[in-house]
Parts: C-alpha cells; structure tokens; sequence
C-alpha cells in the first residue's frame, strides 16, 4: 500500500495490533507495509512472537513513549524487551539513564550478546539493580568477568561484596580484589571481607595469630604484592621444598 492510500494505517493496525492472523501470514503480509506501528499502545495484548518480528523489522520505534509500553509487556514474557534493546542496541547505549524494566532473563540475554563490547558491557552493569541478578551465577561470573576486563568496578561495596560472595570462580575472584585495591582506599574490616569471599585459607591473610599459606602462582603473588604495599600483611616468601607462599602479618593494625 502506498502512503497516498488513506486507509493504510488503519489496515496496519487492524491486520497487525493483534493476534488472528497466523503467525506465516502475520510475517507475509508485513511486508506489504512500512515504516512504524502507528501506535504502540494498541499493542499491549499482542503476543511475545509478533511483537519480536515487528521489532526485527524495524516497526518498533525507540523512544521513552514506545519504552514505557515495552516495560509492561515485558512483564509477558523475558525476551520482548532484551529484542528490542539488542535491536537498537546503539540507541540503547545513548540513552542507559532511561527506565527499563529489567530482569534476571533478559539481563543475561543482554549481557551475553556479541553485540556489545567489554566497555559497553560494563556501562551497562551500572543501571542494572543488584537485586535483580544476584541470585543468577551466570550472570554474577559474567560481570565479575567484565570487572577484570575493565581492571574496575562502578558498583558500591555492598553490591561488590556480594557479587564475590555469589561467584564461584575464585580465580576471577583473586583477580578482581587486586584490582579493586589497587585503586581504592578499603579499610582493614573491609579487606578482610573482600578476602573472606575467596574462602580459606584467604579469610586468614589478616589474622595476626597466624601465618597462613597460599599456593604459590601469579594471582596469588599480584594480590599478596598489593596487600604489602598497602600494609595489610607485612611480607611473604616462597617455602622451601613446596609450592607455597607463607605469610607475615603486621604488626601494627591499619587504621579501621
């Protein structure tokens, strides 16, 4: 249909702001149309799989209006909203200070896609609400992932911490505490938590009654570096006839 026919929206929002057509004859007669749905909010009850192929044609416009209807029906279904965004994935990244309705499905989706770099990634972790993603393991190891990457974090050290808590990779996990030391000012209390989330013999690293012992490979030698240069321990050596890395602590507290 030409854009002189007068009618043409009207047929679009008939034919396509529901749910009778089969879904072969929904994709055929598409074609037949362009540009944009005329109206979004006509399409609250269409279901999941025609609003994705009217996304991946390019029928769906990102903007906060056509957002805020995306946001509701999203609550169908885990893959209406993470389309949308992964369509418009560089608009999306203009606009991160905007609402989206995110949840621990279509927050995976999204930060697993190829679509965004690294950097991108990491950007967005920072609109994304602890709450939501905590409980995916996932999802916690892909933005522990991203923080080593980025040799940075943009959460605070509540949700830090309990990111650590949640992962089960420990080797990301050492990676990502000397990183997070090297650039900010923890105090004792909270190196200790850091450490505790690597389990033991790490949580012993500040007790000063002991000298516990770390298997002897890089991370563990990049972390042990930091917490001396900070003053956390006060030096450790390489044991003698064992692959191993004994620890000193300090005599004197760092400062609570």
């Amino acid at each position: 249909y030409s854009d002189e026919f007068s009618y043409k929206n009207d047929i679009y929002v008939l034919l396509f702001g529901n749910n009778t057509l089969s879904m072969e004859n929904y994709k055929k007669l598409l074609s037949s149309f362009d540009g944009i749905f005329p109206n979004v909010n006509l399409l609250t009850n269409l279901d999941p799989d025609r609003w994705c192929v009217l996304i991946d044609r390019g029928r769906i416009p990102f903007d906060q209006l056509t957002l805020a209807v995306i946001n509701k029906v999203a609550t169908k279904t885990d893959y209406i909203l993470s389309n949308y965004i992964l369509y418009h994935y560089k608009s999306f990244l203009q606009h991160l200070d905007w609402e989206y309705n995110f949840n621990v499905d279509n927050i995976g989706i999204i930060l697993g896609s190829k679509k965004f770099s690294t950097k991108e990634k990491y950007d967005i972790i920072e609109i994304i609400p602890i709450g939501v993603i905590k409980d995916s393991l996932s999802i916690v190891n892909t933005i522990v992932d991203v923080f080593c990457e980025e040799q940075k974090v943009n959460i605070d050290f509540d949700e830090l911490l309990c990111l650590l808590e949640k992962s089960n990779v420990n080797d990301k996990k050492i990676e990502l505490i000397t990183y997070v030391l090297r650039n900010a000012d923890y105090t004792q209390t909270e190196i200790i938590q850091l450490l505790t989330t690597i389990g033991t013999p790490y949580s012993e690293v500040g007790d000063k009654s002991k000298r516990p012992l770390l298997i002897n490979y890089t991370l563990n030698k990049n972390l042990l570096d930091i917490l001396v240069k900070i003053g956390f321990i006060s030096s450790y050596s390489e044991e003698k006839d064992s692959n191993m890395l004994r620890i000193y602590p300090t005599r004197k507290d760092k400062n609570n």
